[in-house]
């Protein structure tokens, strides 16, 4: 992975795929298949794959994080709306009550 990439955090799962392709050729072309620069590549392509699989756990957090306060939020407008309108219903009740009187 390039400095930019890193800097600008773009990194995804065409670079993971990129890296181990260019491990799998450099294994394959060079002589000796099990060279340091190959060996390189293919653990940078892990190390990406490992880093996507783990923003992408920590996104889906997030995104759960974010649903259950909405719903927990309009749960308690509901029931405060709820709650109210008993309160609305009861002195509409007494106040005809007090007129009946």
């Amino acid at each position: 992975v390039d400095m930019w990439t890193l800097a600008v955090g773009k990194i995804n799962a065409n670079t993971a795929s990129a890296q181990a392709r260019l491990a799998h050729w450099l294994a394959g072309d060079l002589m000796n298949n099990h060279s340091d620069e190959a060996a390189f590549w293919n653990e940078s392509s892990k190390g990406i794959q490992k880093e996507i699989s783990t923003r992408d756990k920590i996104m889906r957090n997030y995104e759960t994080a974010q649903l259950t306060m909405k719903r927990d939020r309009y749960d308690k407008e509901l029931k405060d709306r709820n709650q109210a309108e008993k309160v609305n219903a009861k002195s509409k009740a007494m106040s005809g009550f007090a007129q009946l009187q």
